[in-house]
């Protein structure tokens, strides 16, 4: 597996979740991942999972789970 891919989050790509970073910022919705939904979000960058309008590495998050 990709060093910069996390088992959790790869699980739930598609699925609606609530997101904890580490800054304790919360948000909710669809996962993904930027290889996959760059064209919907306009972001080339990879290795970031998106969620909403946000864009972030897995290092930045505390705590997620499905809704």
């Amino acid at each position: 597996m990709d060093k910069h891919r996390d088992k959790t989050l790869d699980s739930l790509i598609g699925a609606l979740v609530e997101t904890t970073f580490t800054d304790n910022k919360v948000i909710k919705g669809v996962l993904g991942y930027t290889e996959e939904f760059s064209g919907q979000y306009s972001n080339t960058k990879t290795h970031y999972y998106t969620c909403g309008y946000y864009c972030f590495r897995k290092s930045h998050v505390k705590k997620v789970r499905g809704l």
